[in-house]
């Protein structure tokens, strides 16, 4: 994308939301699209769908999340945004896994051209953005916003891996020009019993290929703890080598009777006592 003038210098905090279920489908955001397929993820959804995939898909995109939602958001005091990408967002080639069925590139193309317009609705009402790689190939989590389902898969093979290196790459020379481009997170929740020495070595792969394009002082390079303790990553991407480096932890204070029941200072308590 062209390069546009300089904003001011990235804001000291963000308040900032995420836009799930957009360019990286989850039933339980989106249950109408899934109506009637036995479809989980995005991955079952477009090999169900084949064909018919791609104009439900798109005009998806064009509804869920609109240029009045950016201008929105800014109005009530957001000022950033994270959206969440899976690893066909420039289409094919990517690897191939067997919940692909017959087609070998089962995925609706057209989503870059939906984040090169999130980006300029961004630049318009002064929102920061943050790239997250959400959906791996062969799947990080087993959950539906890592694509597939109940598989955990993406760090079983090298190609994998290398493939996700690349896209995150890629989204890094393609938006590097982009003065709103606040971050770029490398894998969004990988299980917990994904090795975290595997973990780490793809990281650091992802980093290098991120700062090939994108200098610490302009993005940030976020990374997620894979649901286990810090306590495996101390030491792990500090300077002077590693610079403007985020930490990722993700709270779900939402899934007990405890949490569902305690007011907004428990909840702010709990998420301090880390």
């Amino acid at each position: 994308m062209p390069e546009t003038s300089l904003p001011s210098p990235h804001p000291a905090h963000l308040r900032g939301v995420n836009l799930g279920g957009w360019l990286v489908l989850e039933k339980w955001m989106t249950p109408s699209l899934f109506e009637g397929l036995e479809a989980t993820d995005e991955t079952t959804w477009c090999a169900e769908l084949g064909p018919k995939a791609a104009a439900t898909l798109r005009a998806h995109w064009d509804s869920f999340i609109t240029r009045e939602d950016f201008a929105w958001l800014a109005g009530v005091g957001i000022n950033a945004v994270r959206i969440p990408v899976g690893h066909w967002i420039f289409g094919p080639p990517y690897p191939f896994h067997e919940k692909y069925g017959a087609n070998p590139h089962p995925f609706v193309t057209g989503g870059i051209d939906v984040l090169d317009r999130a980006f300029a609705w961004a630049s318009e009402f002064g929102l920061r953005v943050i790239i997250d790689l959400h959906a791996a190939p062969g799947c990080q989590n087993g959950f539906d916003n890592g694509g597939i389902m109940n598989v955990v898969e993406w760090h079983t093979k090298e190609e994998y891996l290398a493939h996700s290196v690349q896209v995150l790459g890629r989204l890094a020379q393609r938006y590097s020009g982009q003065p709103m481009l606040y971050g770029i997170e490398l894998l969004n929740e990988p299980r917990w019993d994904v090795p975290t020495e595997l973990l780490k070595g793809f990281y650091l792969r992802a980093c290098e290929a991120i700062r090939a394009h994108c200098p610490p002082e302009r993005v940030a390079i976020v990374f997620h703890d894979g649901f286990r303790s810090h306590t495996e990553y101390l030491g792990f991407l500090q300077p002077p080598q590693h610079q403007n480096v985020i930490f990722d932890i993700h709270r779900y204070q939402c899934f007990s009777r405890e949490d569902l029941d305690m007011d907004i200072h428990g909840h702010m308590h709990k998420a301090g006592d880390l």
